[in-house]
């Protein structure tokens, strides 16, 4: 009662306690603990038997989908061709044998590696118990390199797993530190060995995976499906990039995830020249010249990247000055990219001369430069008439000293129509005079390209430098050239 309670505040007047369990005071007071109930021993055998059957149950359930998938195999894969393919037939059956073979291949050098790795683990335990633990032999030698070599399949996290039980081992029951030393020297030497020597040589063109694609695979795979998906990352992303590679609007993922290089050698070497870059450019057009051989970079690299200026230029996404850059840096790598066979010796005998001109662009004299450096070894000298030359004077040039051959550079966008009317005023006046045309774009129509040429005076029309060698080599008297040289016959660029 409120009343009650005021009045007791005024008089002083205390409350009594209330009632406490018998001997139960202030100084020792007396507290109840709520005890569970007793589990019964049934109730603890299915709590244990949830922890194992739970696995078993969905290791079971693998096992039953991955048998009747097997028996099933052709039946699943037509219907799996008739729902992707959309009537691509041929597309989808690439797709599927890429797919299959870059995993088989991928399992199988796994397999090789992680085989060998687990031999080495349990091959040298035994050999350090022999040696170092003074011939007490290591407990469960084979044991542990079969686990090594089955945990190993696990990408990243398996090895390290498996190589965690020796070590505890080796300080459990050999005294001293001697043998523990000599099993982490063993391990992770053969660890840096496998990853630096035997993954690289086995896993190469395996998967068509980058390093970095690996890497990022793990770490997405592992986030969506724990460690069954660590487990299958690299096939998964085999698949992915199986399916970027034969599908036309997945194609970005061929280019993020494989290994291919991203840019083709000439658009790597354009993109330096345009960047300033140009000791990159130089090593980009060495690596191509270590690929293919020195012959081939002209036609490879520098060719190529004279016409994507050319086409930026004309569409307007190139400036006049950025064009002058991109030429003048060409025109500074040349030298560089010379081999010792394209440098003329005092010595060395020319057996005939070939006069080259630009029908209409500066990146035409630099054409003929390549040439030039492609006749040499052969003993064929060119000499170039730029674009600033007139007709009339490469007429009386011609005039005063005949060449062998005369060859004219078209470098498109552009110089068909001066070509012509150089070759037709030229054919008019030298009758004898053999012209070759070499046309360095992917014309639309070569053969109507090569009636134009044809009809205007041209003996021949070639699309390459070593198209354009070959060609000049067999217009020339077999007797003078050099049977030495290891120039290919004319057809064969």
């Amino acid at each position: 009662n409120p009343a009650d309670a005021a009045a007791r505040e005024a008089t002083g007047a205390t409350v009594p306690p209330q009632s406490s369990p018998r001997g139960a005071t202030e100084s020792n007071p007396i507290y109840t603990v709520a005890l569970p109930a007793p589990v019964s021993p049934v109730k603890t055998l299915f709590q244990y038997l949830g922890f194992v059957l739970g696995p078993l149950g969905t290791g079971a359930l693998v096992l039953v989908f991955v048998v009747f998938t097997l028996l099933e195999r052709e039946d699943l894969r037509d219907r799996l061709i008739r729902v992707v393919s959309h009537g691509r037939y041929t597309v989808t059956t690439h797709a599927l044998d890429d797919a299959a073979t870059r995993i088989s291949r991928y399992m199988i050098a796994q397999s090789m590696v992680n085989g060998t790795y687990g031999l080495v683990i349990g091959t040298g335990l035994f050999l350090i118990g022999l040696l170092v633990g003074h011939g007490v032999m290591f407990p469960s030698f084979v044991l542990w390199g079969l686990l090594s070599a089955t945990l190993r399949f696990i990408p990243y996290l398996g090895a390290w797993i498996a190589a965690s039980f020796p070590i505890v081992l080796s300080l459990a029951v050999y005294p001293g530190f001697e043998v523990f030393v000599a099993v982490v020297v063993l391990l992770v030497g053969i660890e840096l060995i496998t990853n630096n020597v035997m993954e690289p040589w086995l896993y190469a063109s395996s998967t068509g995976l980058s390093t970095m694609a690996v890497l990022i695979a793990a770490v997405f795979w592992t986030w969506l499906w724990g460690p069954v998906g660590l487990l299958l990352s690299t096939p998964l992303t085999v698949c992915i990039v199986v399916l970027g590679k034969h599908v036309p609007q997945l194609q970005f993922l061929d280019v993020l995830l494989g290994d291919q290089a991203a840019l083709p050698p000439a658009v790597s070497f354009y993109q330096r020249l345009l960047a300033g870059d140009r000791f990159e450019a130089i090593s980009v057009a060495r690596e191509t010249a270590r690929e293919h051989g020195d012959d081939h970079v002209a036609d490879e690299v520098l060719i190529p990247t004279l016409l994507m200026a050319r086409r930026d230029r004309v569409d307007d996404d190139l400036s006049p000055e950025k064009e002058t850059a991109v030429m003048t840096e060409m025109a500074d790598v040349l030298p560089q990219l010379k081999t010792p066979s394209s440098t003329p010796s005092p010595t060395s005998a020319v057996i005939a001369r070939v006069l080259g001109v630009s029908s209409h662009h500066r990146a035409e004299d630099l054409t003929l430069a390549m040439l030039g450096d492609l006749l040499t070894p052969v003993g064929v000298s060119l000499e170039s008439a730029s674009t600033r030359m007139l007709p009339s004077e490469i007429e009386q040039r011609i005039a005063d000293d005949p060449p062998a051959v005369l060859f004219i550079a078209v470098l498109p966008p552009g110089g068909t129509v001066q070509a012509r009317y150089l070759c037709r005023r030229l054919h008019r006046r030298f009758n004898d005079l053999k012209i070759v045309v070499g046309y360095f774009g992917k014309p639309r129509n070569f053969d109507q390209l090569l009636v134009r040429f044809r009809s205007a005076g041209a003996s021949y029309v070639t699309t390459s430098l070593l198209q354009t060698r070959s060609q000049i080599l067999a217009l020339i008297p077999r007797a003078a050239v050099n049977e030495d040289s290891s120039v290919q016959p004319a057809g064969h660029p």
